[in-house]
This record gives C-alpha cells, sequence and structure tokens, in this order.
C-alpha cells in the first residue's frame, strides 16, 4: 500500500506524542518534507507511474485514431 507523506508524519506526531508527554511537551504537527524509499519501493513506483501513462497514452491515441474514423470524408 502506498502512503502519502501525512501518514508517515501522523505516525511520528503519535509517538513522539507519546514519548514527550510525560516530559510536559505536546507535538501540534509534524512536517515531512522528503521521503526516501528503499531503491525497489523507488523502482516498482516508477513502474506503476510509467503503466499509468501508458495507459492513458493509448486510450487518446485510440480516441485520435477513433476521430479520424469517424470524420473521414467520404467519397
Amino acid at each position: 500500500m502506498l502512503q502519502t507523506k501525512d501518514q508517515p508524519a501522523n505516525n511520528v506526531k503519535e509517538q513522539l506524542s507519546r514519548q514527550l508527554s510525560s516530559f510536559g511537551y505536546a507535538i501540534r504537527n509534524c512536517l515531512v518534507t522528503d521521503l526516501n524509499p528503499d531503491p525497489r519501493v523507488k523502482e516498482k513506483m516508477n513502474e506503476i507511474n510509467a503503466a499509468q501513462r501508458l495507459r492513458v497514452a493509448a486510450t487518446d491515441k485510440a480516441e485520435a485514431e477513433k476521430i479520424m474514423i469517424v470524420k473521414a470524408p467520404v467519397f
């Protein structure tokens, strides 16, 4: 399951809140600015994105071909 940046930030916030609450600290927000997943995860994510782009391209090509056939002049 792919996670958004908010999910790891929320996990960190919850863990820090539990640990620091006994010292009187309250964590209001946790900002995650950069995620660096394992190279295998990056590779799989890139494959998913490429597959999605190929599906969109195939749909666009098919739609263009349909338009060319429908609007082709009849002699």
